[in-house]
C-alpha cells in the first residue's frame, strides 16, 4: 500500500493477524522490502509485520533534497505513526 505520512509518498507492507505483536522489518540502503521476503511466510504466522521502503527505495518516492539517516529514522517513525 502506499502512504503519505509525509510530503513523500512511502510504498508499505503490512502482513500478519491485526492483534498480534508488531514486529518492523527494515532494509539496507540500496535494497528494498522485498529483502524479507523468504521469511514473511513464517514472521506473518505469529506477528503483524509491517514492511516499508526508506525513501527512494524500492516504490517510495525522493525528492532533490538532501536528506541523512536521522532523516530516515523519521519516515519509519511518521510511517508507524500514520498506521
Amino acid at each position: 500500500m502506499f502512504i503519505r505520512p509525509i510530503k513523500l509518498t512511502q510504498h508499505v507492507d503490512v502482513q500478519g493477524p491485526i492483534n498480534a505483536t508488531t514486529i518492523v522489518l527494515l532494509h539496507s540502503l540500496g535494497t528494498d522490502l522485498h529483502l524479507w521476503d523468504l521469511q514473511m511466510p513464517r514472521l506473518s504466522e505469529r506477528y503483524r509485520v509491517v514492511r516499508l521502503n526508506i525513501r527512494g527505495h524500492g516504490l517510495s518516492a525522493i525528492d532533490r533534497l538532501q536528506f541523512s539517516v536521522s532523516d530516515l529514522a523519521d519516515d519509519v517513525v511518521a510511517a508507524l505513526d500514520h498506521l
